[in-house]
């Protein structure tokens, strides 16, 4: 069945949403026709071709759940472990489906979306581990017209499927438009050149297209390789604004025969938050051939001539990766746990190897990272037993070698031991791996204080001892954050801890926005001669939210005012929440999302845990800065008697 006869009922549609929600259709419904429902609802397919979801076998459509859901009105389809498969909605209540879901391994990856209500879906997103991109497809013929959001990377794959489908309005779609050259206020000196290389695009890509013959419909995306970002400060060249880009972005891919192969894109740039432009053909590298895309954004003065010819490629890291591809082959292929093991233990080797031959710099680095991050996760699965000792082995090789990111070795040794610990052991064993993790990250610290990683493990310690009450300690570590990497995530939430440690007594400046959008301010007049009762929660944390539902009603003619701060990791979920619980809205509810690690409103106070409260005075100061439900109500009157 076609994925859009969704819309009109004009391909055998054998039920609407009506009589999806009469009576006849409850909430998982056994009924006899529940299996052939759930069929057609997972047999419709995206309309976007690169989207891999989760379909079940035939034989297992029995287990499957149809699920009605309300507000807005629609179903969800669940597997038999109650993962969720599609989701359909009919968010305007016209009774037709207008948002489409679909999901990987439980998580929402794509959506399609019928803005107008034409009956034809016009806007596709790409969620989570499928990346980030919102499509625009303005006349409903099934490709994209334009981009909202496409990331630097995604760039890089469009342009790949465009020069493999010769498919000219695919590559247009990616093209930096007039507006956006405009806005980017590039200059002269800058701009004489950026034209050239964008009216050559727009008028040749067709014929690039079909001149080249090393990509076609069996070549495969294998990633993009753009290098570092680049920066061009505002005055540079004329041009008022800075401009974010990536000079020499590039594609690798397969072609038919499994060899390796390298797309140039050339100069990229940002336009806004998320959305990047390419302004000129690509070029598809060819060994001792010289690359003429790229440094668009540079004047040609300033770019030392010719670009120098391309070395020919490495022939044993094409042997390497062509091993690697078997072996994947093979371990997807097998199901006894020691033949997995055997052939994951070959499979590190390799990338030790490949990170052997890659040459010095950021691309060595990457695949030292690599080889971390894959045997890490096979140990994590239980295809890897031994994938620990093995990045033991291989951090030890690496000694005396001067090769940067080490620290990622062990910080991922550390992290993979206790992740692996707390999914798999009992209790007591927990315990003993949270102690070996605790002192794991101070030594981590002492041997490798300027990692990247070092504040996050700074972290983990001051949040640990932070809820085991150990304020010394705690302190000790926030401290420590704030003084070397003050302006990272974990600087900013080390802060508003510190203020929570050592603030009391203090006016406590605390902003954030109410349901409504509008401002609160901790020290506004107006909360003078009132104890304030200030309450962290997500939707999936709601303890003590009917505690605080009776003490408003309590203290409502009296001189208490509470105020909770909501910190879902989406605002949707949060508006879904109180939508299903209006009772929550009778008093101030403010809202930034991002949970304790990336809320504004977090940050504040540091939040280590949910559910927090804390307890302003009459004055503006931090009276309490963490108090238990059970001596709330008792702590409230201590203030107001105040």
């Amino acid at each position: 069945m076609d994925f859009r006869s969704i819309f009109s009922g004009g391909i055998g549609l054998v039920f609407s949403i009506s009589s999806l929600f009469s009576g006849s259709m409850m909430a998982q419904e056994k009924d006899s026709g529940k299996e052939e429902k759930i069929k057609q609802f997972i047999n419709f397919k995206p309309i976007q071709s690169d989207v891999d979801i989760d379909t079940p076998a035939a034989a297992d459509l029995k287990d499957c759940e149809l699920e009605k859901v309300t507000d807005p009105a629609g179903v969800i389809i669940s597997d038999g472990s109650r993962r969720d498969l599609r989701k359909f909605l009919d968010t305007d209540g016209n009774k037709k489906y207008d948002q489409f879901s679909f999901y990987k391994a439980g998580v929402e990856v794509y959506r399609e979306v019928d803005t107008n209500g034409d009956g034809k879906a016009d806007e596709f997103r790409w969620f989570a581990t499928a990346g980030t991109r919102w499509g625009v497809d303005k006349n409903a013929d099934g490709k994209i017209d334009e981009w909202k959001r496409i990331s630097a990377e995604e760039v890089g794959l469009e342009v790949f499927n465009a020069i493999r489908n010769k498919d000219a309005k695919r590559f247009d779609a990616l093209m930096l438009t007039p507006a956006e050259y405009k806005s980017l206020k590039v200059g002269e000196t800058i701009g004489k050149e950026v034209d050239k290389r964008w009216k050559l695009a727009k008028s040749d890509f067709l014929k690039f297209g079909e001149s080249q013959n090393v990509i076609n419909a069996d070549s495969k995306y294998v990633h993009s390789a753009n290098g570092n970002p680049a920066l061009i400060a505002a005055k540079s060249y004329e041009n008022e604004n800075d401009i974010l880009l990536y000079d020499n972005a590039s594609v690798v891919f397969q072609d038919a025969k499994e060899q390796y192969g390298n797309i140039s894109v050339g100069s990229i740039v940002e336009v806004s938050n998320g959305l990047w432009r390419i302004v000129e053909l690509p070029e598809i590298s060819a060994s001792g051939k010289a690359i003429a895309n790229g440094g668009a954004f540079f004047p040609p003065v300033t770019r030392g001539g010719a670009t120098p010819p391309v070395s020919p490629q490495n022939t044993k890291i094409v042997e390497i990766h062509s091993k690697l591809d078997a072996l994947e082959k093979k371990i997807k292929d097998t199901n006894k746990a020691a033949e997995v093991a055997k052939l994951e233990q070959e499979k590190a080797g390799l990338l030790e190897e490949l990170f052997n031959e890659t040459d010095a710099g950021e691309q060595k680095k990457n695949a030292m990272m690599y080889v971390a991050d894959s045997v890490v996760s096979s140990y994590q699965e239980d295809r890897f037993p031994d994938g620990l000792q093995f990045l033991e082995g291989f951090a030890q090789r690496l000694k005396g070698k001067q090769v940067e990111g080490v620290d990622y070795i062990k910080w991922r040794l550390i992290q993979g031991r206790y992740n692996y610990a707390n999914m798999k052991s009992n209790n007591e064993e927990r315990d003993k791996a949270h102690e070996k993790w605790l002192a794991e990250l101070m030594d981590f610290q002492k041997e490798y204080p300027k990692s990247p990683n070092a504040a996050e493990g700074m972290a983990y310690l001051a949040i640990n001892f932070d809820n085991e009450g150990k304020e010394k300690e705690a302190i000790e570590w926030y401290t420590k954050i704030v003084e070397q990497f003050p302006d990272s995530l974990q600087g900013r939430r080390a802060k508003g801890a510190l203020v929570r440690f050592d603030g009391q007594g203090d006016k406590l400046n605390f902003v954030g926005q109410d349901i409504k959008g509008a401002k609160f301010d901790l020290q506004d007049p107006k909360w003078r001669d009132k104890v304030v009762v200030i309450h962290f929660w997500e939707s999936w944390s709601t303890d003590g939210l009917e505690k605080v539902q009776q003490l408003v009603e309590k203290y409502k003619e009296n001189d208490v005012v509470f105020v909770g701060c909501n910190i879902d990791i989406e605002t949707a979920k949060f508006q879904t929440f109180m939508k299903e619980h209006p009772e929550y809205a009778t008093w101030t509810q403010l809202h930034a999302p991002g949970s304790i690690e990336s809320s504004p409103l977090a940050h504040q106070l540091g939040v280590p845990s949910l559910p927090l409260v804390v307890i302003i005075n009459k004055k503006g100061e931090l009276a309490e800065p963490m108090v238990v439900f059970a001596e709330l109500d008792r702590q409230i009157e201590r203030q107001r008697r105040r």
